[in-house]
């Protein structure tokens, strides 16, 4: 199968400032992996309610789900289901409390397309000779943010946060109807290093998680009286040496 490639510097972006913004136009995805990328899409009408936000809110929806992954080996499996849990001091909207969320689909596993963007991913990553040789868990992340004439949808509901992991990477899958849903990427002292919009499907970003902060504003309705959506995919690299 054709690899997944991407045209650009990656590491030598993270390792200058902590962050690589990758447009879609830097992603090379080859014929036999293409309709694998939009089959995966399709996976995000099959989504369930967040049942963890605050006041009973209906913005986002989404499936959570874990792989172990061996790079000396190759190896990417599957994890069993479990709740997903981030400690309040890094997650002020819902740090502290054991979020069950819908296990990935069997069709969003196994996809071919999602597997190697884990694999390609990775590659770009500025990690130390022990890391390269060591087990890591992987996060996957599937995200629906809802906009309505009678509310926005808040990517980021925690505002300006770390993520608790080593390396996150978010990738855009659609946008419908909406307009807002800036990035803003952060030094530790909460300076503003650069912004900018996802707006293309596979528009990415890859962050080293432990040297910057980042937040997202709201999404409203593009045209202003019908339901906008914004999917996005996140993974979540986290070292596990044992």
């Amino acid at each position: 199968m054709h690899p997944l490639r991407i045209n650009q510097d990656v590491r030598r972006e993270i390792m200058d400032r902590g962050f690589a913004w990758i447009p879609r136009a830097a992603w090379s995805i080859g014929p036999a992996l293409e309709p694998h990328w939009q089959r995966l899409g399709d996976d995000w009408d099959n989504l369930e309610l967040d049942r963890h936000l605050e006041g009973g809110a209906r913005f986002r929806l989404r499936r959570y789900g874990r792989y172990s992954w061996s790079p000396t080996d190759d190896a990417l499996a599957a994890l069993p289901h479990e709740a997903y849990l981030q400690p309040a001091e890094e997650n002020s909207y819902a740090g502290g409390v054991s979020r069950s969320f819908a296990p990935l689909l069997a069709s969003t596993v196994d996809n071919p397309f999602l597997h190697a963007l884990v694999r390609t991913t990775f590659a770009c990553l500025p990690l130390s000779d022990p890391q390269k040789g060591k087990a890591w868990e992987v996060r996957v992340h599937q995200i629906r943010i809802v906009a309505t004439p009678e509310g926005p949808g808040l990517p980021a509901p925690e505002g300006i946060h770390q993520d608790g992991t080593d390396f996150l990477t978010l990738h855009l899958v659609r946008r419908h109807n909406v307009m807002g849903a800036e990035t803003t990427i952060y030094d530790l002292d909460r300076q503003p290093l650069q912004r900018l919009t996802l707006r293309d499907p596979l528009d990415s970003l890859i962050l080293e998680d432990p040297r910057i902060l980042h937040g997202v504003t709201p999404v409203h309705p593009a045209d202003g009286t019908t339901s906008g959506t914004r999917d996005l995919l996140g993974i979540d690299f986290l070292f596990c040496p044992t």
